[in-house]
């Protein structure tokens, strides 16, 4: 593994437009929204990226030495990039709840042979789906590590014509985004 001066000497960028990446994982001991999972798939904010790794933002601790896939979106094609990584440290980040992560992007070793397949959460927002809430304007005033951790709590849910998926009367206790299709609200 590469020291901390040889990680420092790649050159490093900021993200042009969107700060916002994804990571998977299989097999890692984590609770999110409520429920324990066995597949981590989890929006985290981008502090910079090279071509030997990135630096996220993370709301919990990541073991060094944890495989993950990460996905980025590639500006200039508009496709998303998926890598396979490997954790090499995490530090607490000050005066925050959340962690700093340091992933290297791995191309070569032993580590490749427990690269994951990557698989979306079917009730978390897709990748594709982070240009609908980016885009929007309704999350524009919110910082990018905000918006990761706003996305881990969103779940998603497909109703059919004429399904109720709200009656009068209910506790206003979550917020509905239509993405697709209308809805008629009576008040």
């Amino acid at each position: 593994m590469e020291s901390f001066q040889e990680r420092r000497s790649h050159a490093r960028v900021s993200p042009d437009s969107y700060k916002i990446g994804i990571i998977q994982s299989r097999g890692l001991a984590c609770c999110i929204d409520g429920y324990a999972q066995d597949l981590l798939f989890m929006y985290v904010d981008v502090k910079n990226c090279s071509d030997g790794g990135a630096s996220l933002e993370v709301p919990f601790k990541l073991p060094s030495g944890t495989i993950v896939n990460i996905a980025l979106p590639d500006n200039n094609t508009g496709q998303w990039k998926i890598c396979p990584a490997m954790v090499c440290w995490t530090r607490k980040a000050d005066m925050s709840k959340t962690f700093h992560v340091g992933l290297k992007y791995l191309t070569e070793g032993p580590q490749l042979k427990e690269q994951l397949v990557w698989e979306t959460d079917p009730k978390k927002p897709s990748p594709d789906e982070l240009y609908f809430f980016v885009q929007s304007g309704f999350f524009e005033a919110i910082s990018h590590a905000g918006l990761s951790l706003l996305l881990n709590s969103f779940q998603k849910i497909k109703p059919g014509p004429g399904e109720r998926f709200i009656s009068q009367g209910q506790p206003g206790d979550c917020l509905y985004l239509i993405q697709n299709g209308t809805c008629k609200v009576f008040v």
